[in-house]
């Protein structure tokens, strides 16, 4: 899947190339879900285009794993997602 997105160093260059320079490159943390449970449900609807993508057997297979876990998880706690952020600034 990872495939279908450019690589942070293709951003950088494409960027670079139109006149903007990398100021700080940085990861921020965001809860996507208040638990397992909460994330499964809402990835179960597949509405996402990259699990759109998946392969249908993988998809199901790795929600079964998530139902799994989710059920273990006690006491119920947030998902958190790490997303790589970059603040950049116009060269002229």
């Amino acid at each position: 899947m990872a495939r279908t997105f450019p690589s942070r160093t293709q951003v950088m260059g494409t960027l670079g190339v139109a006149g903007f320079a990398v100021v700080r490159v940085t990861q921020v943390a965001q809860a996507v879900a208040g638990s397992l449970q909460a994330f499964h449900d809402r990835l179960a609807t597949r509405a996402d285009s990259t699990l759109a993508a998946m392969d249908d057997g993988a998809f199901a297979a790795g929600l079964a794993r998530l139902a799994r876990d989710a059920a273990a998880e006690v006491p119920p706690r947030p998902v958190i997602d790490t997303l790589g952020f970059a603040v950049l600034r116009r060269v002229d």
